[in-house]
């Protein structure tokens, strides 16, 4: 049986499957049924996505497909199988990716890691200044990605790409400075319609700022809603969405920020962005802006946002002398220091280094920020009446 055939068979069975209309199977027994399917039919998605890499890569040498006037293969694929045009690219770029991934390629067919985690990897080896060092550590980020989620992932691959690399991590925070912009446009029915982009760090302070007021409203427009129609009669479908909430949100920073007197003298903020940095790096890097001298930093830095966001430790420095972010110093494995309390609730610096800590929330496959979760106890307060960074986690709910 040749590979066409094999692949019609595979087909033939998938229509006996797919003709049961497992969506309409609503009984306990049977919803079991399906999600103990579910891991096994990721797998085969996995494996299939692997065997459309191997044959589009076959498919490259074929001489025919061009001699129909396409010049590009994601072209042909485009005209042979009705797929979108984006669809086609994405599919070859995974055939070219893979074609020098080989230790991904093999955990692809293991189901050791998802093709989740397969475009963090070709994320991290595009840049050719990262090419040499991702051909060298391939197997080792394999054998971390297998025990991670494709979130915690991504964060590791971050730091792992600011070793490697830190005069490209200098690079791209520049860039994403020089890149931010933002357009406000009148519409031909008035409304102004604003979009852009924001660099990593503006970008954190404007949107903890935003999800704060947007939360406050929240909370004012429920005490509304409760007050005209009686506690208990109200649901979230009954107030304003989230979109309006952030525009109104918008609205009140804007109006704040004219509201202050700009030439006054002495303005002070109480806005902080926490920058994360091992001593090392922070102590060298105030050297060089005293001395002029470049600073040489360790490979192993650390220098990040508490959003996992990698910035150059110059940005860290004039981000602390400017008065906007407060200094988290770490050891080389990134540990804060002990925060010790005598009392049941996680708040103030306590509650930071958490959040610090942990990024997301501690629920498995929940990717909420940790500032957006509460801080409760790992093992329960009224056992061992212990409140301390080793016994907190953020969580959602």
């Amino acid at each position: 049986m040749d590979l066409t055939q094999e692949l019609t068979a595979i087909k033939d069975r998938l229509d006996v499957l797919v003709a049961q209309d497992w969506y309409q199977k609503t009984s306990l027994p049977e919803a079991s049924e399906a999600n103990a399917a579910l891991p096994v039919l990721g797998q085969v998605l996995s494996q299939l996505a692997v065997l459309d890499s191997d044959l589009l890569t076959a498919h490259r040498f074929a001489v025919e497909p061009y001699a129909a006037g396409h010049k590009a293969q994601h072209s042909y694929l485009t005209a042979i199988t009705r797929c979108s045009a984006n669809e086609a690219r994405r599919r070859c770029r995974v055939s070219k990716s893979l074609r020098s991934m080989s230790h991904v390629r093999a955990a692809l067919i293991d189901e050791t890691i998802s093709f989740g985690h397969f475009d963090v990897l070709v994320q991290a080896s595009r840049a050719k200044r990262r090419r040499a060092a991702f051909v060298r550590d391939e197997a080792n980020l394999v054998a971390v990605a297998s025990e991670l989620g494709v979130t915690e992932f991504q964060d590791y691959v971050k730091r792992w790409m600011a070793r490697v690399d830190p005069d490209g991590v200098d690079a791209a925070d520049q860039a994403r400075r020089d890149d931010a912009q933002v357009h406000a446009s009148v519409t031909f029915d008035d409304m102004v319609r604003i979009d852009g982009w924001l660099d990593p760090v503006g970008g954190e302070v404007f949107t903890q700022e935003l999800e704060r007021l947007e939360t406050r409203m929240f909370k004012q427009d429920w005490a509304e809603a409760v007050a005209e129609h009686g506690e208990g009669h109200v649901t979230v479908s009954m107030l304003p969405g989230p979109g309006n909430r952030r525009a109104r949100a918008l609205i009140e920073m804007a109006t704040r920020s004219a509201a202050y007197d700009h030439d006054a003298e002495g303005l002070v903020s109480n806005f902080m962005v926490h920058v994360v940095i091992d001593p090392t790096t922070m102590f060298r890097e105030a050297e060089s802006a005293v001395t002029g001298i470049p600073a040489v930093h360790n490979p192993n830095r650390i220098c990040e946002l508490e959003n996992g966001v990698q910035i150059s430790p110059r940005s860290a420095l004039l981000m602390a002398a400017l008065g906007k972010a407060r200094r988290v110093l770490v050891d080389s494995k990134g540990v804060i220091l002990e925060f010790g309390a005598a009392k049941r609730l996680f708040d103030g610096a306590l509650k930071e280094a958490i959040v610090l800590r942990d990024k997301r929330c501690a629920h498995p496959g929940c990717d909420r920020p940790s500032r957006n979760c509460q801080i409760d106890h790992i093992q329960p307060w009224r056992i061992t009446r212990q409140t301390n960074i080793a016994n907190g986690e953020p969580r959602c709910s």
